[in-house]
C-alpha cells in the first residue's frame, strides 16, 4: 500500500506556493520518491481560505491519485483544517487524514506522558480529532480523520510513522522538502 505525505508551504512575502508529495510504500518501508511543484497562490483570506486549498489539491490530485492509496496532508493547526481532510476525500473519493503540530481551538482531556497515548478532541474542531502522544514527554501532534478511513485505522499509522520524530515521516519529510524549495525560490526572486 502507498501512501502519499502531501505539505502545502504559502510564501508570506511573495505570492508563492510550495506543495510537496512524499509516497511512502509501507510494504517496503521506505520512501519511493519526493516530488516538490511551486507556483503562484491564490491570496490569502478567510473567504477563499478553502477554494485556496482546493486549487492546490486539483492539481496534486491529478499527480497522485493513480499511485497513493491513502493521502496524508499536514496543515499548520487542526483547527486550521475545517475539516478538510473530510471535505478534499469526499470531492476526490480518496482516503485521507490530516495531521497538524498545534491545535488552534479546541479542548481535551489531559494526554499522558507516554508515547502511544491518544485522546479524542471536543467537537467545537469536528467529529474526529484526536490528540497523539507519538514521543514520550514531547508535544502531541493532533490527528483529524477524513474521508473512508476510520480512527481505528489511522491511529496505530501514526504512530507506526513516528517511530524517530513527533512528527510521522512521511509529512514531516514532506514538509521540509516543500520548505526548501519555497525558501530557495524566494531567494531566486530577491
Amino acid at each position: 500500500m502507498n501512501y502519499g505525505g502531501l505539505c502545502i508551504e504559502y510564501g508570506k512575502s511573495v505570492n508563492a506556493t510550495a506543495a510537496a508529495i512524499t509516497i511512502f510504500n509501507k510494504k517496503q518501508d521506505c520512501i519511493e520518491r519526493q516530488t516538490c511543484y511551486i507556483y503562484p497562490s491564490i491570496p490569502f483570506s478567510e473567504e477563499n481560505r478553502y477554494s485556496r486549498d482546493r486549487a492546490t489539491f486539483e492539481i496534486l490530485m491529478s499527480l497522485v491519485r493513480e499511485i497513493v492509496d491513502v493521502l496524508v496532508f499536514y496543515r499548520k493547526g487542526t483547527g486550521a483544517t475545517y475539516n478538510l481532510a473530510s471535505k478534499i476525500g469526499e470531492e476526490y473519493h480518496f482516503p485521507t487524514f490530516a495531521l497538524a503540530d498545534s491545535l488552534n481551538t479546541g479542548r481535551y482531556e489531559p494526554l499522558p506522558n507516554n508515547a502511544g497515548s491518544y485522546v479524542k478532541v471536543d467537537k467545537e474542531i469536528g467529529p474526529d480529532t484526536y490528540a497523539l502522544r507519538t514521543l514520550s514527554f514531547h508535544k502531541p501532534i493532533y490527528l483529524e480523520v477524513g474521508y473512508n478511513l476510520e480512527a481505528n485505522q489511522v491511529i496505530p499509522l501514526t504512530f507506526e510513522f513516528s517511530k524517530n520524530f513527533r512528527t510521522p515521516e512521511i509529512v514531516r519529510n514532506a514538509r521540509v522538502l516543500a520548505r526548501q524549495t519555497l525558501r530557495e525560490n524566494l531567494a531566486d526572486r530577491l
